[in-house]
């Protein structure tokens, strides 16, 4: 079984000091950003934002950049006002801008930043978009190449609902029908997947399966869990002059689900602590230690495991190609195997790739 792995992506937005007058401010709201040219109709913008008539504001904005296209710093304004409002096309239009026009280094390196959030909303909230993870290693404990791969094309009915077709496939090279060494098949249908919170969500796949050990091919039903957060700071892409170049945080992933095309329930736990070097762009270089606990109804020996390691993953500096990683770990299986004796602990290298995008359709 393969793990689904969610990275949630958010903006910080700063709080400004609005200085109308010279000796008076008059505001300090989150996303409020000052104006580098004076006017009253400006001032009659901000005091809407006070009343939090956002929609009154936002004309008057728009007027302002028109007359005066050099004072990015409301375009910086608006991009944050269309954030907050869902619309990510325009606000990644004017951060945009505001990242190529402006002349305030710090200012720059924000909107360049935030336009890059933008684009991953601007994917993930688009009508129709492609979600696609490969994970690929060589394992030296089993001797065995093992590849892995999730592709979903989604139609997004709501904010919080898509449906669309799936494929999903799991593999190695060393597995027999006598000697068993990961579940391996192919399969592929159609899901309906709710978000409940952004970062949890319920998923239904209904699918046709081939089974290549057991030489079988049925319908699958899957329900499933998915979890997935991040907790601390670790940044995908970095500008010319980024403030910090270095993050820690931690991934926690995890995937409760139920396979008929197994008649098994499956648990799935992983947790990442990363140290994170980044280089130049899109470019990083990790260090992490890691821990992974499957869990199944079935207690079959080879899906019930506790994996604790080491790891070190690179990044180039594309926006759409793999990372690559090289793991020791060591891992303590909790189910005696099929002759009744305790599995002694095993330790392996996993080198491999791994990769992972959420684009338009």
């Amino acid at each position: 079984m393969n793990s689904l792995k969610l990275i949630i992506g958010t903006v910080k937005i700063n709080k400004y000091k609005l200085l109308v007058f010279s000796l008076f401010v008059i505001l300090m709201l989150p996303g409020v950003v000052s104006s580098q040219t004076y006017t009253p109709e400006l001032d009659t913008a901000y005091h809407m934002l006070d009343r939090k008539d956002v929609d009154g504001a936002i004309p008057l904005f728009e007027a302002h950049i028109k007359q005066y296209p050099q004072d990015t710093q409301i375009w910086m304004q608006l991009a944050y006002i269309y954030d907050e409002k869902g619309q990510y096309s325009k606000s990644y239009q004017y951060f945009r801008y505001v990242s190529i026009n402006s002349k305030d280094p710090k200012e720059k390196e924000q909107a360049s930043v935030s336009a890059q959030v933008m684009q991953d909303k601007m994917n993930a909230n688009s009508k129709r978009s492609i979600e696609l993870g490969v994970t690929s290693y060589y394992d030296t404990y089993q001797q065995n190449y093992i590849t892995g791969l999730q592709a979903y094309y989604k139609f997004r009915l709501s904010n919080e609902v898509f449906v669309g077709p799936y494929l999903d496939m799991y593999t190695d090279s060393k597995s027999q029908p006598g000697n068993i060494l990961n579940d391996r098949y192919i399969e592929f249908g159609l899901f309906l997947r709710f978000y409940a919170i952004p970062q949890l969500y319920f998923e239904l796949r209904t699918g046709y399966v081939h089974e290549f050990d057991l030489d079988t091919s049925k319908i699958s039903v899957s329900p499933r869990i998915v979890f997935g957060t991040r907790i601390g700071s670790g940044l995908d892409y970095i500008t010319e002059n980024p403030k910090k170049k270095t993050g820690v945080f931690m991934d926690i992933y995890s995937v409760l689900s139920y396979e008929t095309k197994y008649d098994n329930s499956f648990l799935q736990v992983g947790l990442n602590e990363v140290f994170r070097n980044n280089i130049k762009g899109y470019s990083y270089l990790d260090f992490y230690t890691l821990q992974y606990l499957t869990l199944d109804s079935r207690r079959l020996d080879y899906n019930n495991d506790l994996e604790v390691g080491l790891g070190i993953r690179y990044k180039p500096n594309l926006i759409y190609f793999p990372v690559f990683f090289i793991e020791p770990t060591y891992k303590f299986y909790l189910i005696k195997d099929q002759f009744g004796n305790k599995r002694t602990p095993s330790f392996q290298v996993k080198a491999g790739l791994s990769f992972g995008i959420n684009i338009k359709g």
